[in-house]
This record gives C-alpha cells, sequence and structure tokens, in this order.
C-alpha cells in the first residue's frame, strides 16, 4: 500500500496531465531549511542513538521492557522460514508498483472511471474513508450534541437561571424594598429612630452594668 501512494505521488506530480497545468517553483528557504533539518534527523539519529544508547548489547539495552524468547533461538527460526515468506514484503511492494504503474502513468482518469464503475462498492468505501466519519459522528458526536443541547436547555436556562440569578434577584429586590419603606423624608420620623437607638445603648449599659 505505501508502495503504490508513494508511486501514484509521483507519477500524478511529475507525469501527468496536470504538470502542464502548474509551473513547478523551487521551495523557499523558509520551506526548504526544516525539510533539510527532518532529513538529517531521519538519516544520522539511527546511528547517534546507537552509538549512544549501545544497542549492541539488546538484552542489556531492552531488559525487561520487551518479553523475547531466546536471541539465538529466534534467529536460527528467522533464518530457516521458506522463501516465499520472506520474499512476501519484496512481492507486496512490487505489486504495489506495478498496480500504481498501470493505473496512473497514462490515462489514469479513463482508467480510474473505468474501475469506480466495476468496484462501486469498493470506491465508495475508500472515497469515505471507511465511513469513519459518518460513524464517529453518529457514535460519539451526536449524542454529546444532543447531550450538550440538553444541558443549554433544561439544565442552564430553566434549573440555574430559575435557581440562581431570578430567585436572587427577587430576593434582593423584596429585601431592598423593606428598609426603603422606613425613609419616608420626615424629619421626626428619622429623630424617632435617633431616640429609639439612644435608649437601646442606654439600656444595654445598665443592663450590663447590673448583670
Amino acid at each position: 500500500m505505501t508502495a503504490l501512494y508513494s508511486l501514484r505521488l509521483f507519477l500524478l506530480v511529475f507525469h501527468s496531465n496536470r504538470q502542464n497545468h502548474h509551473q513547478i517553483v523551487k521551495l523557499k528557504p523558509i520551506m526548504e531549511l526544516p525539510l533539510l533539518i527532518l532529513a538529517a534527523g531521519a538519516i544520522f539519529s539511527g546511528y547517534i542513538g546507537y552509538a549512544v544508547f549501545n544497542i549492541d548489547n539488546l538484552a542489556g539495552f531492552w531488559q525487561d521492557d520487551i518479553f523475547a524468547f531466546n536471541y539465538q533461538a529466534l534467529n536460527q527460526q528467522i533464518d530457516h522460514l521458506p522463501l516465499k515468506i520472506t520474499k512476501l514484503p519484496l512481492l507486496a511492494a512490487i505489486s504495489g508498483l506495478s498496480l500504481a504503474l498501470f493505473i496512473y502513468y497514462r490515462n489514469y482518469q479513463r482508467k480510474t472511471a473505468i474501475i469506480k464503475q466495476k468496484f462501486t462498492i469498493i470506491d465508495k468505501l475508500l472515497s469515505n474513508r471507511w465511513y469513519f466519519d459518518q460513524i464517529y459522528y453518529l457514535v460519539l458526536v451526536k449524542p454529546i450534541l444532543k447531550l450538550g443541547k440538553f444541558f443549554a436547555k433544561r439544565v442552564d436556562r430553566q434549573m440555574i437561571d430559575l435557581v440562581g440569578p431570578k430567585i436572587l434577584t427577587k430576593l434582593t429586590i423584596g429585601s431592598a424594598k423593606l428598609p426603603s419603606k422606613s425613609q419616608t423624608g420626615y424629619v421626626y420620623h428619622y429623630a424617632l429612630v435617633v431616640i429609639l437607638g439612644l435608649l437601646a445603648v442606654i439600656s444595654w449599659f445598665f443592663v450590663s452594668a447590673f448583670i
């Protein structure tokens, strides 16, 4: 599969009709420098890590992180595998390259149209990414959206707003109206309040002195 996609990308970029409609330009340094750094890391990081971590001693390096059988016995089994099994990766890569070359080298649009007509179900599966997005939406996204709407409408707006801002606002307004009724604006009312306050203070001192 990797061989097929890699050669497909190469053929569509450099050997297709699309190339005639687009001008190929050299990368700018701001884009070329990160790619060079990544390429250097991909080439040399293995050599550096091999020396730093002393990977020659595999048993000592992995210790108990990875369980494996006896390395010598395992290597002997690998060396005596049938030839058809050891050549399977090479055969798969050659098959992928051949298939990509057959489909995408020339007249790929006509060939892909024929393939889509003959393998409609497979084409739909691949074009829709095996319907993973649709399944993900139905199984996870849609229920979560419904749950979120329920909390937003029922819990947040009806319960929290009712218990919180609305009731607290009414209590605040009601408690503010009660003392506001005593503010009549008449001087004798204020004088009465002052006298009652003085009497309360004097009474407190007298009571505390005799106790």
